[in-house]
């Protein structure tokens, strides 16, 4: 279930409902409630600044989620996932399919029970 942190955004407000600042606490508390064994969090920043990076995982406590970066910025997550704005959320099967996207912080139990009742209604 990751998530997509560019630390420093400066996207035009009209373009993200939520801001990284508001939503890395969010999350880290989220993060907290759940078995480390089910949920596992990724935070993904596209900011190529090794510092603010840093700095972000630091000042909103993200450091217990895992917290990766493309080093050379080759990956191209704005092409491959859509991510023209910060933050953009997504959850993933146990087979790391993406079943949700930009679904809110609030909204993710829901959103997994949704999906779970689907899933075992197909069998």
């Amino acid at each position: 279930r990751p998530t997509s942190c560019r630390p420093g955004a400066s996207s035009p407000a009209w373009r993200r409902p939520r801001h990284c600042k508001e939503s890395a606490p969010k999350l880290v508390a989220y993060a907290k409630n759940q078995d480390k064994n089910k949920v596992v969090i990724y935070n993904v920043t596209i900011n190529a600044d090794t510092k603010k990076w840093f700095s972000f995982i630091e000042t909103y406590g993200t450091k217990d989620l895992i917290n990766v970066r493309d080093v050379n910025i080759g990956y191209n997550y704005k092409q491959r996932y859509d991510v023209f704005a910060t933050p953009t959320i997504y959850i993933l099967d146990e087979k790391k399919n993406i079943i949700g996207r930009k679904i809110p912080i609030e909204e993710f139990d829901k959103y997994i029970d949704f999906w779970e009742r689907r899933k075992a209604e197909k069998k």
